[in-house]
């Protein structure tokens, strides 16, 4: 009885040895049927490339900024004062050359009847300037609301004038039409009141 027990247990013990030994082995990776690929892992894929960053117009290209023209270049101002040495960037005693230069004479020439005189007209205002041979500009004359350093003007009256230029005095005339002299200055009177008046260089031959 003993005997026939232990025969059983052996058989037993054998038979799930075997059973064991024919089991399924295990492989690397993942199981899969026969016949079917696998997609591969996540991890074993490369990555794709990052697009490519876009630059933006502002960032890639840069704008320059003209500066505007200035400015700087206003036109420059035209005087309104006549003397006492000149008008503006005109002066007595220019050469002919010199007050061209200044952009404010046009038109020179030489006039016999004036003892060869040369003469020109301002710009703007169209005043005559005279030029006295050997000592250059020698007169310049008013126009428009050009004013002495005192205030005379043309259309100031005959007292206006007298009270700005005491040394004032009618060369020819009764005191209310004609002309006079004050500090380099040659005063025109009509009916009272000034109609020309010119800033005129001490010796100058061109004008009485």
């Amino acid at each position: 009885m003993r005997t026939r027990l232990a025969t059983v247990l052996l058989c037993t013990a054998l038979a799930m040895t075997a059973c064991n030994n024919q089991g399924p082995q295990k492989l690397d990776g993942a199981a899969r049927p026969d016949g079917v690929s696998l997609a591969p892992s996540p991890s074993a894929t490369t990555a794709p490339p990052a697009p490519p960053t876009s630059t933006s117009p502002s960032a890639s290209t840069s704008t320059s900024v003209r500066p505007s023209k200035s400015a700087s270049s206003s036109p420059k101002t035209t005087p309104t004062v006549l003397g006492p040495s000149g008008f503006g960037a005109l002066k007595l005693g220019m050469t002919r050359k010199q007050a061209e230069a200044t952009g404010m004479i046009t038109g020179y020439e030489t006039e016999n009847f004036t003892g060869n005189c040369g003469v020109a007209k301002l710009r703007p205002g169209g005043a005559t300037v005279y030029f006295t041979p050997g000592m250059g500009l020698s007169s310049i004359g008013a126009y428009g609301r050009v004013r002495t350093p005192k205030g005379i003007k043309l259309g100031s009256t005959v007292t206006a004038l007298k009270k700005a230029y005491p040394t004032w005095e009618d060369a020819i005339g009764d005191g209310q039409t004609g002309y006079g002299w004050a500090d380099h200055y040659r005063f025109d009177v009509r009916d009272g009141k000034v109609t020309s008046f010119s800033l005129t260089a001490e010796g100058q031959r061109c004008i009485e």
